[in-house]
C-alpha cells in the first residue's frame, strides 16, 4: 500500500501498488545514486535488474531505489539500499539532492513518481555487494564521462565492469543507451550533473545549497 499525492504533493489518501500504476497516481519513491573518484575520474554505479523483475528485467537502473509504503519517512527508505545491495549505510551518509516530479507511461502502467534523490559517496569495493532480496543480479560500474556519452547518443558504446560478487564474477562490459531503463533523457543528465557537483566539493549536504 502506497500514500498517494496529487500533483501539488497533497495527500490523497492510500492505494495498492497496482492501482497506483493503473491509475497513474502520484506517489513516492527512494532514489540513491552511488558515486566515487578513482584516480582523478567520476565513476557512478548501476544496479542491474534482475531478469525476473516484471518491469525493465537486466536493464541498469539507479543504485538503488524503491517505493516508500504508506506512512514511511525518507529514513525509512534507506533501508532500499541494504535490502538490494547488501551493504549498510548510515543514513547521515546520504547527500539528498531534493525532490524530483518523474513521469513515465508504457502500455497498461502509468508512472508518476516524486522521487526523493539520494546521493552516496562509495569507498567500498566491489566485492562488499550482495544481492539477496531477487531485486538485483549485479553492480556496474563506469566513468560519468561514458554514461553522458551513451544518454546523448544511442549508438556510442562504453566500457564498464560488471561485478557479481557472491559468485566471485567480476568482467569487462560494453553498454549501450539500450542497456539503460529508460528513464527521461534529461532526469539522466540532471542526475550526473549532481554527481559531478557532489565529487567535486567532497559530500556536501544538497538541502543546503
Amino acid at each position: 500500500m502506497l500514500d498517494v499525492f496529487d500533483e501539488a504533493m497533497q495527500p490523497l489518501g492510500v492505494r495498492s501498488r497496482e492501482d497506483v500504476h493503473k491509475l497513474g497516481l502520484w506517489h513516492q519513491t527512494f532514489q540513491c545514486w552511488f558515486v566515487r573518484r578513482i584516480d582523478g575520474v567520476d565513476t557512478i554505479y548501476f544496479q542491474e535488474r534482475h531478469e525476473s523483475k516484471a518491469d525493465f528485467p537486466g536493464l541498469l537502473d539507479i543504485t538503488a531505489a524503491g517505493h516508500l509504503s504508506a506512512g514511511e519517512t525518507l529514513e525509512d527508505g534507506a533501508r532500499e539500499i541494504e535490502e538490494e545491495l547488501g551493504v549498510a549505510v548510515p543514513r547521515e551518509a546520504l547527500s539528498y539532492a531534493g525532490c524530483k516530479p518523474y513521469k513515465y507511461r508504457k502500455d497498461g502502467f502509468i508512472d508518476r513518481e516524486f522521487c526523493h534523490v539520494h546521493y552516496y559517496v562509495c569507498e567500498l569495493p566491489l566485492e562488499a555487494f550482495r544481492f539477496r532480496d531477487g531485486e538485483v543480479s549485479a553492480i556496474v560500474l563506469m566513468t560519468l564521462a561514458d554514461a553522458r556519452r551513451i544518454v546523448r547518443d544511442a549508438e556510442a558504446t562504453a566500457p564498464a565492469v560488471r561485478a557479481v560478487p557472491e559468485r566471485g564474477e567480476r568482467r569487462d562490459i560494453v553498454v549501450r543507451w539500450a542497456d539503460l531503463v529508460p528513464h527521461e533523457k534529461r532526469y539522466y543528465e540532471a542526475a550526473f550533473d549532481e554527481a559531478e557537483r557532489l565529487l567535486a566539493r567532497g559530500r556536501a549536504d544538497f538541502s543546503a545549497t
